[in-house]
């Protein structure tokens, strides 16, 4: 199945959308990692200028989504795995144990009780309700 494109932009309206936006996306993203920084905060960050309030860990992770965001502006060819472990090398660069790379170990999910409910069925003949 194909899905065309439903509209056609010109290299310079391409442009102009990605300037236009580009620190509302950041700032965003940013929301994700719990970045409590303003948009003109996060602007700034972008920038290169100096900012109040905002500790050192919060300006490198929008400094690395900056370089993420501008990684996958710059790409240039179709989608692949490798694609997407580039841009987790960029984004959780000194965050993540093993950036870049795929998780190869075993996976545990504490503080999960496992239950099951019993429910009961009421059938509409003569018999008792049976408990499943």
């Amino acid at each position: 199945m194909s899905i065309n494109d439903r509209f056609t932009l010109t290299p310079s309206d391409q442009q102009l959308a990605i300037d236009q936006h580009f620190i509302s996306i950041i700032h965003a993203l940013s929301r994700f990692e719990d970045v409590q920084t303003t948009r003109e905060q996060t602007k700034a960050i972008v920038n290169g200028d100096s900012t109040m309030n905002v500790s050192p860990e919060d300006q490198a992770i929008v400094l690395r989504l900056k370089r993420g965001l501008t990684y996958i502006i710059e790409h240039d060819g179709p989608y692949q795995l490798q694609t997407s472990l580039a841009i987790n090398g960029i984004v959780a660069q000194d965050e993540a144990l093993d950036w870049g790379t795929l998780r190869t170990g075993q996976i545990q999910i504490g503080g999960v009780r496992l239950w099951s409910r019993q429910f009961r069925f009421k059938q509409r003949s003569k018999h008792k309700s049976r408990v499943f």
